[in-house]
C-alpha cells in the first residue's frame, strides 16, 4: 500500500520496508534509488515537448521489458495521464486516458527526483501481499496500511491492479493488523468513512477525519470529504 508515499516522504524514518503490489510502482522507486542520473535523463529526454495526445497513446502502448525503460514509461504517464491516477484493467493494463497538452511543466523535477532517490538509499522495497509484510513487522515497529478505500458509492474505484481489492481484501487486512499490534507492533491504517468500514474495523479507534480529494471527473466533485484514521 506505498502509492505515493507520502507518510514515508514525511516521517523520514532511519530504516524502512517500503511495499506495493503494483511491481510496475516499485520497479519505479527501485530504478530512481539505483539509476537516478540515468532515469533522468531519460526521462527530461522524453519530457520534451510537444506532448500530445498522440505521443501519450504511443508511449501507453509500449510494453518495455527493461527496467529502466519500465520505470521511464510509468514516470511519464504519470506526469502526462488524467489527474495521475493509476488505474488498470481486467487485463492489467493501464488504460488512463490522456490528461491534456498544458501543465506538464514538472514531468521531470529534477531536484525532487533527486531528493527522493536520495531517501530511498537502504530502504527495502518490495511487492508482496500484503500479509507477508505485516506478518513479518517486530514488536516495536510502526505500520501503516492505506489500502484501495472501501466503496462509498457501488460505482466507487478500487481497481489499482487487475484483481482488486474487495470485503474479503478488508477483513484479511483487519486480522493481520489486529494480530500485529498483539505482537506488540504500532498500526495506522487510511479508509473511507463508511458503515463498512466501522463493522470490519470495530476492534479499532476508527477516527474521523477532513481529506480533500483531487481526483474526480466532476469539479463539482473534488471537494473535502470524510475519511477516517484506524489505530
Amino acid at each position: 500500500f506505498l502509492g505515493g508515499g507520502a507518510l514515508y516522504w514525511y516521517l523520514k524514518p532511519a530504516q524502512a520496508i517500503l511495499n506495493d503490489i503494483n511491481e510496475e510502482l516499485i520497479n519505479a522507486y527501485k530504478a530512481l534509488r539505483e539509476e537516478p542520473e540515468e532515469l533522468i535523463r531519460l526521462l527530461t529526454a522524453a519530457a520534451q515537448p510537444p506532448n500530445t495526445k498522440e505521443k501519450y497513446f504511443k508511449i501507453r502502448g509500449l510494453t518495455p521489458d527493461k527496467p529502466l525503460a519500465k520505470a521511464l514509461r510509468f514516470l511519464y504517464l504519470n506526469k502526462t495521464c488524467f489527474n495521475g491516477l493509476y488505474r488498470v484493467n481486467a487485463s492489467g493494463q493501464f488504460n488512463v486516458p490522456f490528461g491534456g497538452e498544458k501543465g506538464f511543466t514538472a514531468i521531470c523535477d529534477v531536484p525532487n527526483l533527486v531528493a527522493c532517490s536520495n531517501l530511498l538509499k537502504g530502504v527495502q522495497l518490495t511487492s508482496e501481499p500484503f500479509e507477508n509484510c505485516i506478518n513479518a513487522a517486530k514488536p516495536g515497529d510502526f505500520i501503516y496500511a492505506d489500502p484501495p478505500y472501501l466503496p462509498v458509492k457501488k460505482d466507487s474505484f478500487t481497481r489499482y491492479d487487475a484483481q482488486g481489492f474487495g470485503i474479503e481484501d478488508h477483513q484479511k487486512l483487519a486480522k493481520a493488523l489486529k494480530d500485529a499490534q498483539q505482537r506488540g507492533c504500532h498500526v495506522l491504517a487510511s479508509n473511507s468513512y463508511c458503515p463498512e468500514t466501522f463493522e470490519i474495523f470495530k476492534d479499532f479507534t476508527i477516527e474521523p477525519i477532513d481529506s480533500r480529494h483531487s481526483i474526480n471527473a466532476d469539479g463539482d466533485g473534488r471537494k473535502i470529504i470524510k475519511e477516517v484514521l484506524i489505530y
